[in-house]
């Protein structure tokens, strides 16, 4: 009979023998950002709602000032008609064309 030598028992992964315990890994070391360890395509997806969210701000912030200066711009015709209709009644009883205006 010839004895056979033992080979040495080379785990296949770090198993700890107990049921109830997980299976360990290495520990994973890099040095590479997060935004680098995803896809290209899921960064670019992820811009692209940036991009849509932006404009979609940009837009509401825009129809705002629009709308302001709307209400402006009709305060001031209001403002110019009223100032018209109370110098016509002002002088509706008078000469028009014998007084002498002064405008700045």
């Amino acid at each position: 009979m010839t004895a056979k030598k033992p080979e040495p028992q080379v785990p296949v992964s770090r198993v700890s023998g107990k049921d109830w315990k997980m299976a360990k890994t290495a520990t994973k070391r890099t040095q590479m950002p997060n935004a680098l360890k995803q896809t290209y395509d899921a960064r670019m997806a992820k811009t692209k709602q940036l991009n849509i969210a932006r404009d979609l701000a940009k837009s509401m912030k825009q129809e705002k000032i629009d709308d302001k200066r709307v209400c402006y711009e009709n305060r001031m015709l209001k403002a110019i008609m009223d100032t018209e209709r109370s110098l016509f009644y002002l002088f509706r009883d008078h000469d028009v064309d014998k007084m002498c205006f002064i405008y700045f």
